[in-house]
């Protein structure tokens, strides 16, 4: 397995017809991925899993009311608080990265990501059922 920064890069490393790209559904440009790689790349499969639990997190030590920008990939941006700037991300793991550099105040990502990177937890948004989907060229499709 190779991770990417985008489901872009990923399919841009693809290097042979056996090799497939693994995108979460609620990537936000998954359809410009569909529609763009026509005819070289199909939906083979899907599944459904939870993720771990989405949080609100921050470095140990900072005041909640200080809180002032929020990294946060495209997807969950929605849980970023009205009061604060959203700061784009590649990631939830580039989040929780941004946020524990320094660069954010706070961001919005998984628990895993989180414990992985320092960070205690503000508000735990619980897992949510994430749809995957998986691409690949249309000679892998299993019928």
């Amino acid at each position: 397995m190779e991770l990417h920064n985008t489901v872009e890069d990923a399919v841009a490393a693809l290097d042979n017809p056996g090799e497939a790209v693994m995108a979460c559904a609620a990537y936000p440009a998954l359809h410009n991925v569909v529609f763009q790689n026509l005819g070289t790349l199909t939906i083979v499969d899907a599944f459904l899993m939870p993720t771990h639990s989405m949080i609100s997190a921050t470095r140990p030590g900072t005041d909640p009311d200080d809180i002032v920008t929020y990294a946060a990939h495209p997807a969950p941006q929605s849980l970023v608080p009205k009061s604060a700037q959203w700061t784009p991300s590649t990631s939830k793991s580039q989040a929780a990265s941004d946020c524990a550099e320094g660069r954010t105040d706070a961001c919005i990502t998984t628990s895993a990501a989180a414990e992985r990177y320092g960070l205690v937890t503000i508000e735990d948004h619980g897992p949510v059922d994430m749809p995957f989907t998986l691409h690949a060229a249309p000679s892998s499709r299993h019928n």
